[in-house]
């Protein structure tokens, strides 16, 4: 991965989704007993090694199944609750601006989550893109906009997501900075994409 390495994205998946995390189940070449303690105490379920091993793998999805099945049987369905939810009265998000399709496909519950952390780091992002600028790091700034475009593209701010990977692209071939008013016009697409999104949420009774 470009940014972040398995385990420290498992603690990033952890963190974000809390209950709603899927299971994260360690494939690695790397086979001492250490990296297994590592993967587990990175909150990853289980750990396999390449080359895998039918009967490992068996094991490996019948644990994963059996934790499933638990969980299942002692939480409330949160798609059941948000389907009797009653819609709150307001306008329609804007299609343009948000995949609509994307937004749908996501429980609601952990939607609210994302958006709730994506608002929290989104102004400490647009803060190190201007240090950036005037530092005149131009290969930061290609980083900054990937991790924006990943966070916006998982939220259904497509738009935003699109903008993000256009300016990382730029930045990563030309090796140019972008304007200020370049920056200017990506953070009022960051305000404008947050506010589709809570409309969104308001829109499906969150």
């Amino acid at each position: 991965m470009p940014v972040l390495d398995g385990l420290q994205t498992t603690r990033e998946v952890l963190s974000i989704y809390g209950d709603q995390a899927p299971q994260i189940v360690a494939l690695t070449a790397n086979a001492t007993v250490a990296d297994k303690k590592q993967c587990l105490a990175a909150g990853m379920v289980d750990f396999l090694t390449k080359p895998v091993v039918e009967a490992d793998l068996v094991s490996c999805l019948q644990k994963c199944s059996k934790k499933l099945r638990s969980e299942q049987v002692s939480t409330p369905s949160i798609e059941s609750s948000e389907s009797e939810a009653t819609p709150k009265v307001t306008r329609e998000p804007d299609s343009e601006l948000l995949d609509i399709d994307r937004l749908n496909s996501l429980p609601l519950a952990l939607l609210c989550n994302l958006s709730k952390s994506f608002e929290r780091s989104i102004d400490e992002e647009i803060s190190n893109l201007r240090s950036c600028l005037t530092s005149g790091d131009v290969g930061e700034l290609a980083k900054l906009f990937h991790k924006v475009k990943g966070a916006a593209m998982n939220l259904g701010c497509s738009k935003l997501g699109q903008l993000s990977s256009k300016l990382q692209r730029e930045c990563e071939s030309n090796k140019q900075l972008p304007t200020p008013d370049v920056i200017t016009d990506f953070e009022a697409l960051c305000t404008t994409s947050l506010i589709e999104l809570k409309c969104y949420l308001e829109y499906k009774g969150a």
